[in-house]
């Protein structure tokens, strides 16, 4: 079967449903989602149908379920005394009569198990009728034993005279506890009664409390500013518990200031900004977002409570050129758990960011002499590296020039000679210098470039 789990980190409900038991925390959300799902319907018989039909539809069953109860219990006890009246006479007339420690354990056990059944259909009532109730049944298990017992050691009377007097004396000594009971059930008739009552008095003042919790609601749905509002609102109750030793100042009023700073020793530390959207904080929050924490010059923390960032991940961290600490936070669900969690992040980057930021403006940007040794050999190792390779790139275009040029075809040269005039192609050095023929071209790669002759020279021996 699926498993369905959900966490709650506001400690104002937690507190809540502590202080109130009896109140059932999914019970009052399905009653909650039954109106939220229809707000576009009359909220005032909306909630009436939801709440206040469920109560008196509960108080009548429970009423049914209370008469019910009460003729089934004793049913039930009846058939459990048949039982036990019939184990007793089996266990006298299995048992030997000369092993009377034997046949005391059996009928102290089919007591007990008598007594336990017994239990099982008494119902459970207020702490002071259910010690009257256990009283009762020790009474009732104390005088079976002593009975059964005075029979087994001295009573010479037949087996069924005693068995027929033991089932008189157990719907006898029976009876009070059947008394208790039936009061304790007149007892919960009555506050069921009362309930009903109260519940018809108090018509006038839930009709007025659901107009007014429509109202909110659907000013709740249409209005994205009073969203942010309860929004801040929540927010401001989980910094002031987290925080107890710094001051939480609300700067939602002011622009370009976000939500609220939290100040420490008289001076504004962390500026918090929130988001209750329904879709991602798109970019232009962010970019606002970085704008103000440029102004402010403060540590930052946005967070969007029940969605996700646009271009940052969960717990994403930036540093601004002032050294300004930005933190993103996803899905937050007002948790103080998330939250200390990105303020300890900057108490301890902050004295750390500080350091850097006042040397770097005091003495600019230092580099220690190893680290620069080391950037200094990387750097010289690329240029050497870069060379041979350009090196290698022009030794191996010289090479190609040299084969190509010894690729000639003489004989057909020499056919075509007589038949086609000779067309003369210019040479050209790999600098790009044309010549008429080989000589002009030996020449210039003497007098232009004598290492690379030599080396050409050296390729063609």
């Amino acid at each position: 079967m699926e498993q369905h789990t959900l966490v709650l980190c506001n400690k104002r409900i937690y507190d809540y449903y502590q202080k109130n038991p009896s109140i059932n925390i999914e019970t009052m959300n399905l009653i909650l989602l039954d109106f939220m799902e229809k707000l576009s319907t009359d909220m005032t018989s909306l909630l009436q149908n939801t709440f206040q039909g469920q109560v008196m539809n509960e108080v009548k069953e429970l009423r049914q379920q209370l008469s019910h109860f009460q003729g089934s219990m004793i049913t039930q006890v009846q058939k459990s005394n048949d039982d036990f009246i019939e184990k007793t006479r089996l266990v006298f007339s299995v048992s030997s009569s000369e092993n009377k420690e034997y046949l005391s354990q059996q009928l102290q056990r089919n007591t007990e198990t008598f007594m336990d059944k017994l239990q099982l259909f008494i119902p459970k009532g207020n702490e002071e009728m259910n010690r009257k109730i256990q009283e009762q049944l020790s009474l009732v298990q104390k005088s079976l034993q002593e009975d059964l017992q005075a029979y087994v050691t001295k009573s010479d009377a037949p087996l069924g005279d005693f068995i027929s007097l033991l089932d008189t004396k157990l719907s006898s000594i029976q009876q009070p506890l059947f008394s208790l009971i039936q009061a304790n059930q007149e007892h919960l008739s009555t506050k069921l009664s009362t309930v009903k009552e109260e519940m018809t008095v108090s018509k006038n003042t839930t009709d007025k409390l659901y107009t007014d919790l429509s109202e909110h609601f659907n000013k709740y749905k249409i209005s994205s500013q009073f969203k942010g509002a309860c929004s801040e609102k929540d927010l401001e109750e989980v910094l002031v518990e987290l925080f107890t030793e710094d001051k939480i100042e609300n700067t939602s009023g002011k622009t370009g200031k976000g939500d609220f700073h939290l100040v420490r020793n008289e001076v504004s530390y962390i500026m918090f900004e929130t988001k209750s959207y329904r879709s991602n904080v798109d970019t232009e929050e962010v970019t606002k977002f970085v704008n103000d924490t440029k102004e402010t010059r403060l540590h930052s923390i946005m967070m969007s409570q029940y969605t996700g960032i646009v271009g940052k991940k969960n717990f994403t961290i930036e540093i601004n050129e002032y050294g300004n600490i930005m933190i993103y936070l996803h899905q937050v669900h007002f948790c103080p758990d998330k939250i200390k969690m990105a303020v300890n992040i900057i108490d301890n980057l902050a004295p750390r960011m500080k350091v850097i930021t006042e040397e770097e403006e005091t003495n600019g940007i230092l580099i220690d002499k190893d680290v620069l040794n080391r950037i200094n050999n990387e750097v010289a190792l690329f240029l050497d590296r870069k060379n041979k390779l350009k090196d290698l790139l022009k030794e191996q275009c010289k090479t190609s020039c040299a084969h190509v040029d010894t690729l000639e075809l003489p004989d057909l040269g020499l056919f075509l000679k007589d038949k086609y005039p000779e067309k003369k192609h210019k040479m050209y050095c790999h600098c790009g210098y044309g010549c008429d023929n080989k000589k002009q071209l030996s020449n210039h790669q003497r007098t232009k470039h004598p290492k690379a002759k030599a080396e050409e020279d050296e390729v063609s021996a």
